[in-house]
């Protein structure tokens, strides 16, 4: 791994780093199947697949349950790469940053909808803004100053997964069947280990209290893979949860906001949400193909998931009812809340960015 000049931890005063989540990905086809099923019964959704439009009207509304089945495209992002990979939104909600197959992450000024400029910053499953918006890191550990490109901190491969704290001060990273290993971005040193999964770590998520870590694994080097999500004390560096119910790889985890919900997301085709005090699952939704990408919005109401099926849904966390289904051109491998709610972002295999919002003077 290679040292740079200046430690991460030079943020400021705010919170949260915003992941594009991935990180790590995004574009679908049209929705199939939209059963699903909730531990504690089941019901059926009740919104319909929505026709993407040219555009919308500028959006002044936020994305909460009562909104949400009004989402329509406002408008669409092309830039060089065939693939987006990931997404991210800075603390202001002004630019986004989208990472692609050809090693790059462009920022995208959302006012004027121009680019403001383009990274080369390799691993871009996730691209994360730090919270000062003044640097950008990927899920491959690579960190770098936004303004002059420097590189900060470069993993140089030694890893296969990395993700960062919303306040910025702490990187997990692992590979295959290795620890997970906790750096301390002030000094770039490993602060703890964290061994516990038997194989291929895909998902990494912080609480936003930067109190837990969320992992999830699924097919590696061993002759069985492990389908496990773990929830980790980084004060005590103890497993304290290991949910198990997923039969597939599990791609993404999330958090909410108030760190009392995990959503997870499987090629199983579910996204399961799991109490975090009780380790009790809440709700199973169901897609019709294997998923890639889970995010909360911002309020902790809605879920929103995608991967194969080529669609973006989302999910009245409280309910568990399928609010809107917003169909892609292809895959979806990823996604982004805007940090005030009122946009989100997915892309995927057809290398166009899909920004969805809610139109002004919308009820």
């Amino acid at each position: 791994m290679t040292h740079y000049s200046q430690p991460i931890t030079k943020f400021g005063r705010h919170s949260l780093w915003v992941s594009i989540p991935l990180l790590m990905a995004i574009l679908f086809w049209a929705s199939g199947c939209e059963t699903q099923d909730t531990a504690k019964g089941s019901s059926t959704p009740t919104a319909q697949p929505v026709e993407p439009i040219a555009a919308a009207e500028p959006q002044a509304q936020l994305i909460t349950r009562d909104t949400a089945d009004q989402l329509m495209l406002s408008g669409q992002l092309a830039g060089d790469a065939e693939r987006i990979y990931g997404l991210g939104f800075s603390s202001d909600g002004k630019t986004l940053a989208a990472g692609g197959n050809n090693g790059m992450v462009r920022l995208w000024d959302l006012e004027s909808l121009e680019t403001l400029d383009s990274i080369p910053l390799a691993g871009n499953w996730d691209v994360y803004f730090a919270p000062d918006d003044a640097h950008l890191a990927t899920d491959l550990g690579f960190v770098c100053d936004i303004q002059t490109g420097e590189r900060i901190f470069d993993m140089q491969g030694s890893k296969t997964r990395a993700a960062f704290s919303p306040d910025g001060r702490w990187m997990a990273a692992t590979g295959f069947a290795t620890p997970i290993q906790i750096w301390n971005t002030q000094n770039w040193e490993v602060e703890s280990s964290l061994e516990g999964h038997s194989d291929r770590v895909f998902g990494m998520a912080f609480s936003s209290d930067n109190r837990l870590l969320v992992t999830s694994s699924g097919i590696g080097p061993t002759d069985i893979s492990s389908y496990e999500v773990k929830v980790w004390d980084l004060s005590s560096g103890e497993e304290i949860l290991n949910l198990t119910g997923h039969s597939g790889d599990i791609h993404a985890v999330a958090v909410s906001p108030d760190s009392s919900l995990i959503a997870s997301a499987s090629t199983d085709y579910t996204v399961k949400v799991w109490e975090v005090s009780s380790g009790e699952l809440q709700h199973s939704f169901r897609h019709s193909d294997g998923l890639f990408s889970v995010r909360f919005s911002p309020d902790g109401a809605l879920i929103a998931s995608a991967g194969v099926d080529r669609a973006v849904k989302v999910w009245d966390v409280e309910s568990g009812k399928l609010l809107i289904s917003l169909p892609h051109a292809d895959e979806v491998l990823t996604m982004a809340f805007s940090p005030d709610g009122i946009l989100l972002a997915s892309g995927g295999y057809d290398g166009m960015i899909y920004l969805w919002g809610i139109p002004k003077g919308g009820e």
